[in-house]
């Protein structure tokens, strides 16, 4: 199984080339879009997908992720081993949280239909191949070095000592915003946003509805507090955005 990953959208055929790439090589595997909608540019947005979503993945799926501003400069392109899963990027951050895996520079690799590599689609010219080339079993294309050049952590605020460090790491198609605080604060802490304070607690969007919340916080399904309205866009209530730094206090 090939996963993707990439800030392009759905606007345009770009995502489309890099599966056809893939096929070119290997028409038999699976590919799953797990999104690309990443933020634009955004590789702590991208690094938040697969870091809080790979492990729902059965073991050696290989995941491509492409959010890629360098595209054509000097960064380079690499393949780690990680928890028994395989990552294809960028040598960018966007794998900080794989920084102790197996390490693998990707190398000889072109679009296997044109022959050529484009300075600004290294997603369909060199990593698409290289995963389909990976999951083949091919390990001419790849050469173990000794770790990751870029490191770009996405930070979990665990402990109460840790309260200046709250962001945004994600808004949802709902407009839920999911922060960088560890469930394990659920009731312990206040979150600020833009000027507001949200400190109540629901377990669901049901009972914070009947205790009349407009904004409360809750356990969200990645084991990260979650600022959520029941019936509205909390996100848009509260103007926030992607990467934003917000406030903890403790109650």
């Amino acid at each position: 199984m090939i996963v993707l990953l990439t800030d392009f959208g759905l606007k345009d055929e770009y995502v489309a080339e890099m599966k056809a790439a893939i096929k070119y090589i290997e028409p038999s595997v699976e590919i799953i879009d797990l999104t690309h909608f990443v933020e634009s540019g955004n590789i702590k947005h991208g690094q938040f997908f697969l870091k809080y979503s790979y492990k729902f993945f059965p073991k050696n799926t290989i995941f491509v992720a492409v959010v890629d501003p360098g595209v054509g400069g000097e960064r380079a392109e690499v393949c780690v081993r990680f928890e028994e899963r395989w990552f294809i990027t960028p040598d960018n951050g966007i794998l900080s949280f794989a920084q102790n895996g197996i390490v693998y520079r990707i190398k000889n690799v072109k679009n296997p239909i044109t022959k050529s590599i484009s300075n600004t689609f290294h997603g369909r010219d060199i990593f698409a191949p290289a995963a389909a080339y990976l999951y083949q079993g091919r390990g001419d294309f790849f050469e173990r070095i000794e770790n990751l050049s870029t490191l770009l952590e996405l930070e979990e605020v665990k402990s109460l000592n840790q309260l200046d460090r709250g962001e945004i790491l994600h808004i949802d198609n709902f407009g839920n915003i999911i922060t960088n605080i560890s469930d394990k604060l659920f009731e312990k802490i206040k979150i600020e946003v833009n000027g507001k304070t949200i400190s109540h607690f629901a377990n669901s969007f049901e009972e914070a509805k009947l205790k009349g919340y407009d904004l409360f916080i809750s356990n969200g399904s990645k084991g990260l507090l979650e600022i959520a309205s029941p019936q509205n866009n909390a996100a848009k209530i509260l103007n926030a955005k992607i990467s934003q730094k917000i406030k903890i206090s403790e109650v």
